[in-house]
């Protein structure tokens, strides 16, 4: 849990472990434009990276409670807006960015020399991404009919299905995909439901 102190430029970051009740603080000094907007969060390799925008990412180390600051070059002609979306693909950590005549994929190089955002032509053609403005999540596992596809909560359209490789174009109203609601969800999130689902019913 993240809470902004913007008049004192602090930001705090509370964590709780299983099996605890107490919460835990730690304060760090605010890097400004990351905390000042939505926030995209993504769990990889023990650390959690927090994206708002696309040079300045904050990195929180939960074992050590350090936050260190990572610059990242990228194209400056990119913009964030509505339809970009930040996640996690085996190991890797891409920016998608919709709303123009294709879809455009940037991965995140990570190295000691400096970390850059490199655009790719294409992802895992059987990958499928699951897209909202605060959390999006990426699955291999699906059927057939759902695989190559980019699902979206919060879009113009909602739940557009964009094909990433067979036409690279923009699709609405299939009857393959589960319309739960026709308007946009700008305050959603994707989560991986548990395991154990009966645990939770």
């Amino acid at each position: 849990m993240t809470k902004i102190d913007r008049d004192n430029n602090v930001v705090e970051i509370n964590t709780l472990k299983i099996g605890e009740t107490k919460w835990e603080t730690t304060h760090f000094k605010s890097f400004g434009g990351p905390f000042t907007s939505k926030i995209n969060i993504i769990f990889l390799e023990g650390l959690f990276h927090c994206f708002g925008w696309l040079d300045w990412i904050p990195v929180f180390d939960p074992s050590k409670r350090t936050l260190v600051n990572h610059m990242a070059e990228y194209d400056r002609s990119l913009e964030l807006s509505a339809g970009t979306y930040f996640v996690e693909i085996k190991g890797d950590i891409f920016f998608v960015k919709t709303g123009g005549e294709k879809l455009r994929f940037f991965r995140l190089n990570r190295n000691n020399k400096g970390w850059s955002w490199e655009e790719k032509d294409k992802i895992d053609e059987a990958s499928t991404i699951f897209g909202a403005s605060c959390g999006s999540v990426c699955r291999s596992d699906l059927p057939t009919s759902l695989r190559n596809k980019l699902l979206l909560s919060n879009a113009p359209h909602p739940m557009i299905k964009t094909y990433f490789s067979d036409g690279e174009k923009y699709l609405t109203n299939d009857s393959d995909i589960p319309f739960w609601d026709r308007h946009p969800k700008y305050q959603c999130v994707w989560i991986e439901p548990p395991k154990q689902r009966i645990d939770f019913i």
